[in-house]
């Protein structure tokens, strides 16, 4: 199992990305908004680092031409040296609904397709890695028919035969070999003695995504903790959330839930949680913190 860490969108954290890289973690991610340009940022790291593979988590379909996309990706490949992990997605919008309508995947394929030839016209294809972001078990299946791996966001070890079910189905469909592909999942880690008080930081991030998202009509995070076996739970934090109440609907979220998406608590409480990370056949760990001392313990745990 690799290791990977996640930026996010804003304030980009050079120190921790320079501490990754001499640690020996194999790749760094950021994600876009629509103010916030996903590989731009990944050219700028790659300026920043000796060793690190750059991978967006993810880059919006919707914000490119193919070959607009293959251009910077395969620009970012020549500058830096290094592999490029091209995470493609979905933006967040209202009634988003990424379950499966017919439409939608067949664009996604389309535009894969697209940025895949363009990509080969210009370097060897190798150096550029393809990923869907997906949560949905329509898409789950369509990155394991089209794409080199899933950046997989909210995934619990725990429930890997099930959200990995689709990801079989895509493979086979394909004739494809799993062992030629790479789950990419998300993890946030937060070290303390107090779990309770490192748990919330993570519900109050799963309360804005099931929730806020929610209530602006994009339901692919609330549709997910239902399927690992949270419908109880989403109502009050839905509801809460719809009506700006973030604390409730942080105090809404289950223990459980995080600690089944999430890594929380002092080292020890950690190791054993990384176990079942180990466990669900994960390619590459790609863990969210800005803490100097949960990127050094997991380097500690998992390299």
């Amino acid at each position: 199992m690799r290791l990977g860490l996640h930026v996010g969108v804003w304030r980009l954290p050079v120190r921790l990305v320079r501490e990754a890289d001499s640690l020996g973690y194999h790749s760094v991610w950021t994600g876009e908004s629509e103010s916030c340009d996903a590989l731009t940022r990944l050219a700028w790291i790659g300026a920043l680092t000796d060793r690190l593979s750059l991978g967006s988590g993810v880059a919006h379909l919707t914000a490119r031409e193919p070959w607009a996309t293959a251009s910077a990706a395969t620009t970012i490949h020549r500058l830096s040296g290094r592999a490029v992990l091209l995470g493609l997605g979905m933006p967040r919008s209202p009634n988003r609904d990424e379950s499966g309508r017919l439409g939608a995947q067949a664009a996604i394929r389309t535009y894969v397709e697209a940025v895949r030839r363009e990509i080969a016209a210009r370097i060897d294809h190798d150096a550029v890695a393809i990923y869907l972001g997906a949560t949905a078990p329509a898409s789950v299946r369509l990155a394991g028919e089209i794409a080199d791996g899933w950046v997989a966001s909210f995934y619990a070890p725990s429930r890997r035969a099930m959200l990995n079910e689709p990801l079989a189905q895509g493979l086979s469909a394909a004739s494809r070999n799993a062992r030629e592909f790479d789950v990419a999942a998300i993890a946030m880690v937060v070290v303390g003695d107090d779990v309770d008080a490192c748990r919330w930081r993570v519900k109050q991030i799963l309360a804005a995504y099931i929730g806020g998202l929610a209530s602006r009509g994009d339901r692919t995070h609330l549709d997910l903790a239902v399927r690992l076996g949270y419908e109880d739970a989403v109502d009050g934090i839905v509801s809460a959330a719809a009506e700006r109440r973030h604390g409730e609907a942080a105090r809404a979220v289950p223990d459980s839930l995080v600690d089944e998406v999430a890594l929380c608590g002092p080292p020890e409480r950690i190791r054993d949680g990384v176990a079942a990370w180990r466990d669900a056949d994960i390619g590459t760990l790609i863990i969210g913190t800005r803490r100097s001392s949960a990127l050094r313990l997991m380097a500690e745990l998992v390299l």
